[in-house]
C-alpha cells in the first residue's frame, strides 16, 4: 500500500503528501498523541528510505484522538477512529 502511495506522489511532482495518524481514546490524550506521531514518522521514514520520496515532500502529523469520526463509546466506533489519512496537497 505504501509503495502505491509513493508512485502516486511521484506522478504528481508538484504536490506534498500529508500523513495524519488518528487514534481512539483508550489511552490518555498525551499517549495517543505520542503514539500517533511515532506512527506518522515511521510511515514517513519508510517512504523516504524505501521508496525514495524526498523528505521535503512529506508532512507527518500525529492527531491523537482529537478528530474522531465515530463515537468512542463502542468498539466499532473506536476501530473507525484508528486510521491513517494520506492527503495530496496541490
Amino acid at each position: 500500500m505504501l509503495s502505491e502511495i509513493a508512485v502516486i506522489v511521484e506522478q504528481h511532482k508538484n504536490t506534498t503528501l500529508k500523513i495524519a495518524v488518528h487514534t481512539d481514546t483508550i489511552e490518555s490524550e498525551l499517549d495517543c498523541e505520542e503514539q500517533s506521531k511515532a506512527q506518522a514518522n515511521a510511515i514517513k521514514k519508510y517512504l523516504v528510505e524505501k521508496c525514495n520520496i524526498a523528505k521535503e515532500k512529506i508532512l507527518s502529523t500525529g492527531m491523537g484522538s482529537k478528530e474522531p469520526l465515530y463515537d468512542n463509546d463502542s468498539a466499532e466506533g473506536r476501530a473507525g477512529n484508528r486510521r491513517i489519512e494520506c492527503i495530496l496537497i496541490y
